[in-house]
Order: C-alpha cells, then sequence, then structure tokens
C-alpha cells in the first residue's frame, strides 16, 4: 500500500467513525470551544474583575484559583472523547464511573507527577476536585443530552 493510498483509507476509516457518533463529536467540540471561551474570559476579564472588587473572600479564592480548572476537567472530557470518536467511537468515556476515575487519575499525574518534573509548578489536590467536578458538569451536560434528544 503506498502512502496515498494509506492516507485515503485512513481519512475514510476516520470519516465514517466520526459519522457514527457525529452529534456528540460535534457536540463535544462545541463544549471544547465553549471551555477555550470561557477559560480566555475567566483570564482576561473575570479574574481581573472580581480582583479588584471582590477583596479576600471565597468567590475570589474560586474562581481565581479553582475556575479554570473545573474548566479543564469539562475541556478534556471533551476532547478525550472526540479523539476517541476518531479511531474507536464505540469505547466513548459515558459512565459517570468510568469518567471520575480517568479524570482522577489524569489529576494525578498532573498535580502529583508533573510538578517533579516541571519548574514553578506546585501540586493541588484541590485541582484534583476542580477537574473531578469538570468531568461530572461534562458527564451532566451528556446526560441531558442523551435523554431529551430523539434518536434518528
Amino acid at each position: 500500500m503506498d502512502n496515498e493510498s494509506f492516507l485515503r483509507e485512513s481519512i475514510r476509516y476516520i470519516h465514517e467513525n466520526v459519522q457514527s457518533v457525529k452529534f456528540y463529536a460535534l457536540m463535544d467540540a462545541v463544549i471544547l470551544l465553549l471551555a477555550a471561551i470561557l477559560f480566555y474570559a475567566n483570564e482576561c476579564l473575570i479574574t481581573p474583575a472580581i480582583s479588584s472588587f471582590a477583596g479576600e473572600t471565597i468567590w475570589h479564592y474560586l474562581i481565581t484559583s479553582h475556575a479554570n480548572d473545573l474548566l479543564g476537567g469539562i475541556a478534556f472530557m471533551a476532547y478525550t472523547n472526540l479523539l476517541i470518536s476518531l479511531v474507536r467511537p464505540e469505547v466513548r468515556l459515558k459512565k459517570l464511573a468510568v469518567i471520575a476515575v480517568y479524570i482522577f487519575l489524569c489529576g494525578l499525574f498532573w498535580e502529583g507527577v508533573a510538578p517533579l518534573f516541571i519548574a514553578n509548578s506546585v501540586g493541588d489536590p484541590l485541582d484534583i476536585l476542580s477537574y473531578l467536578i469538570g468531568a461530572v458538569l461534562y458527564w451532566a451536560c451528556l446526560s441531558v443530552v442523551k435523554t431529551t434528544r430523539k434518536e434518528p
């Protein structure tokens, strides 16, 4: 098989996989985009605004320290399922327990292992909780869509 036919077959395979779950792949892409927009808004608008008037309140702490981690949990689940949709759509992460274990293990790596190798990085167990809350919100969104959507 030459490179051109391999590429053509690969694209056809990916296209068929995405078509089989196209609604959910599109939903994951939209969720990922919205999370990126909210992350940007939090960094550039919300955090500076709340820092100027909220003082040292619990809301200031949560928004400046953990809101992006919560968005990261949502975004990472959408990203993961989007990638899975490309190659094995039948194994998309849909069950709450699987999603929770997956994001918890990712969080343990990000907050426990990565700081050992990344200068100026500090692990924060509350970030893992934020990732988990974000992943649960992702799952809740999937559940609502699944129960309200009429399959063709």
